[in-house]
């Protein structure tokens, strides 16, 4: 059931009696704090009066118009000129969330009319400055899912990333673990073929669609040396050359997880931005009510509606995606300590082995080095701390930061009574839980990504129309 659209009338006095009890810093902390949104996603760069009436437009697509009401009347303080009108308006009930490939369905069937609907001078006239972006966005689209492909791919490889470091550490130690080093070079071979890696220096469709393909064929064949490597110590097991080039290979693997994912996530962030779904938004707003067969009309209101919701679902997936970055690249230095800690734990573990058969040995210096990585670990926690708050305020509903925050505050309190062995236990699951929760993050941007990339054909054919 949906409730009553506002009359003109009142709809004129709802947008005065906004202006009247809110500037535009408090009208942006409103739709921050109450609706979730941000003035800037959802209207024009424009006069306060013109955004007014932008939002109310928006409000009553989407369902929001009571709602809207009922918090600015009740937004700190009160405002009891609003109080008539949010009583008169009820807010809608709640509506489940229409699933992303309809979304995209019904904007494709809009764009697809585009053709048609041209054909009126005047709708032409309307959409000539909006020419350029078309064009753009049907680009950076495509762009935008090769980057996220990319991306996807490392985060895999961090996946294995403490498996394959560890196997290389038992290789040092003169154990074997060829079979291990084996499968791990299987799947990074399979990853840099994924991305577009083939002998020869040849390269996929994936890579040659790039404006600049240059850095990620170097990271490219620096993982394929890498696969060489780690077969390479396969075979020769436990022979100190083999040890001394896998070490070397761990060296290469880890410089490139440190820098190229965050490389990546900037040209994604990049191509979000260029694509602009929100001068979209704004061409459909400006002929919605192009003269124009009925049916032509529902379908570009249908196809506004749905734009503006793949828009909004974009930039909040691309805020969270920045804060779980953030706090990726905060745990990365946090957690160089843990595994100086954690060598320095194998180290004493095997000295005790050597004890129990009678070979002596002093563990001053091990039990000093621990307190020093314990100390930079703790050093290094309020950063991370400060970058899961943020991650906290921008997750989406149901992101399950339950276990997350359990060992957040575990290792606060163990911080706090220099605990230094509770600290240790349980950064790591902190750190992996982390780390898969931003992955699940990560594919939901490769998802609407994939789910985006069917819009880019209508919207290169329209532009090309609209340059004829």
């Amino acid at each position: 059931m949906h409730m009553a659209q506002l009359t003109d009338q009142d709809l004129k006095t709802a947008c005065l009696l906004v202006l009247d009890c809110y500037d535009r810093h408090a009208l942006e902390e409103l739709v921050r704090m109450r609706l979730n949104l941000r003035l800037e996603w959802i209207v024009r760069d424009a006069k306060l009066a013109e955004q007014v009436a932008e939002l109310f437009e928006f409000a009553a697509r989407h369902r929001l118009t009571g709602r809207f009401l009922k918090e600015a009347a009740e937004y700190p303080p009160p405002k009891e000129k609003l109080r008539p009108l949010a009583e008169q308006y009820p807010p809608d009930p709640d509506e489940p969330a229409r699933p992303v490939v309809d979304l995209v369905e019904e904007v494709v069937g809009t764009f697809k009319a585009f053709p048609d609907i041209l054909k009126e001078h005047e709708v032409r006239a309307q959409m000539k400055p909006f020419a350029g972006a078309y064009k753009e966005a049907a680009a950076h689209i495509g762009l935008l899912h090769r980057y996220k492909a990319l991306h996807d791919c490392l985060h895999t490889i961090q996946l294995q990333y403490r498996e394959i470091a560890v196997s290389a550490q038992l290789i040092a130690e003169g154990r074997r673990v060829g079979g291990a080093i084996e499968s791990y070079a299987d799947g990074l071979e399979a990853a840099a073929e994924k991305c577009g890696y083939m002998d020869g220096e040849q390269w996929g469709e994936l890579l040659n669609g790039l404006l600049n393909p240059g850095p990620e064929k170097t990271w490219l064949r620096k993982l394929h040396r890498i696969v060489e490597v780690l077969r390479g110590a396969a075979e020769a097991a436990a022979d100190a050359s083999a040890a001394a080039s896998t070490e070397d290979a761990i060296h290469l693997l880890d410089r490139i997880l440190a820098r190229d994912p965050i490389r990546l996530h900037g040209l994604i962030l990049t191509q979000f931005e260029i694509i602009s779904l929100l001068t979209l938004v704004g061409s459909l707003r400006e002929i919605q009510n192009t003269p124009a067969a009925p049916a032509v009309r529902d379908q570009l209101a249908r196809g506004l509606t749905a734009l503006e919701v793949l828009h909004l679902q974009l930039v909040r997936l691309v805020v969270e995606h920045t804060a779980w970055q953030n706090l990726d690249n905060s745990l990365r230095v946090a957690l160089d300590s843990w595994y100086e800690l954690l060598a320095v734990d194998r180290r004493r573990a095997a000295e005790r082995r050597l004890v129990a058969v009678g070979a002596g040995g002093s563990w001053v210096e091990e039990e000093d080095s621990q307190t020093e990585y314990a100390n930079r670990l703790l050093q290094d926690w309020p950063d991370v701390a400060e970058k899961f708050a943020e991650v906290q305020t921008r997750a989406a509903p149901g992101r399950r930061l339950e276990r997350l925050t359990k060992y957040a505050d575990a290792i606060k309190t163990a911080a706090a009574a220099r605990d230094f062995g509770h600290v240790f236990d349980v950064f790591e699951p902190f750190a992996d839980q982390a780390l898969r929760r931003f992955i699940d993050v990560d594919k939901e941007l490769m998802a609407l990504a994939n789910e985006l990339k069917p819009i880019g054909e209508p919207l290169q054919a329209i532009a090309e129309v609209m340059q004829q």
